[in-house]
């Protein structure tokens, strides 16, 4: 029952299925190569806030891993629809 009230002000809105992308300047914190995944504390604003589990490559497969060095600074890229991920890096270490 929610879910359907939550799709009809969507389609209302215009905005249902509609995938907002962001991007935030952010430090890494920790990376963990075996998942792929990192997490960054975001740079700028009233506060800064860890995101964990930030995909070192758009999508988790057999691709080009890079891999940013502890304390560089990064571009997370997400979206409404897809899982954060990192899209630039300042320092990478492998």
């Amino acid at each position: 029952m929610a879910r359907t009230i939550i799709e009809a002000i969507q389609i209302m809105a215009g905005t249902q299925l509609k995938n907002n992308i962001f991007n935030v300047p952010a430090s890494v914190v920790s990376v963990d190569e075996a998942a792929r995944t990192c997490v960054v504390e975001t740079i700028g604003g009233n506060e800064a806030i860890q995101i964990e589990g930030v995909q070192l490559m758009a999508s988790v497969d057999d691709g080009i891993l890079i891999v940013p060095e502890v304390e560089s600074d990064v571009i997370v890229s997400y979206s409404t629809l897809y899982p954060p991920f990192i899209c630039q890096f300042s320092a990478i270490s492998k």
